[in-house]
């Protein structure tokens, strides 16, 4: 058995390919370019943010469409964000109420944010219709 012909091994792979590229752009805009942390961390997250949505695009969710990519690539980017919103929200609840460690919670909620992102990714953003 190939793993990586596995949709869910594919989408994981692929976030962290991303996940290693935000990381890569974050640390060598601060400490090699001297480029401020918080503008770095936004270059980061967009460098992560577009090679996640061609990851998924093309190789997780095998969607070689090309009509609706603009659709796609935004509803991508609402997606993202509104996960990064829940994050925060649910890292913040998982520590001040429930007092977990912040480890922990960033963990527990990157897993629930995954999940529910590889649902929507493969429900409305990259359904099987468009293969």
């Amino acid at each position: 058995m190939n793993w990586l012909k596995i949709r869910p091994v594919k989408y994981i792979t692929t976030g962290g390919v991303a996940t290693t590229l935000n990381l890569l752009a974050v640390y060598l805009l601060t400490d090699w370019l001297t480029v401020y942390y918080l503008v770095s961390s936004v270059v980061g997250f967009g460098l992560g943010l577009l090679t996640s949505f061609l990851l998924q695009k093309f190789w997780t969710f095998e969607d070689h469409s090309r009509d609706v990519i603009h659709w796609q690539a935004l509803i991508f980017t609402v997606t993202a964000l509104v996960g990064l919103g829940l994050n925060t929200v649910l890292v913040y609840s998982l520590v001040q109420y429930l007092g977990q460690h912040y480890l922990l919670a960033q963990v527990l909620s990157g897993g629930i944010i995954a999940i529910l992102n590889f649902l929507v990714y493969q429900k409305l953003i990259f359904p099987d219709r468009f293969i």
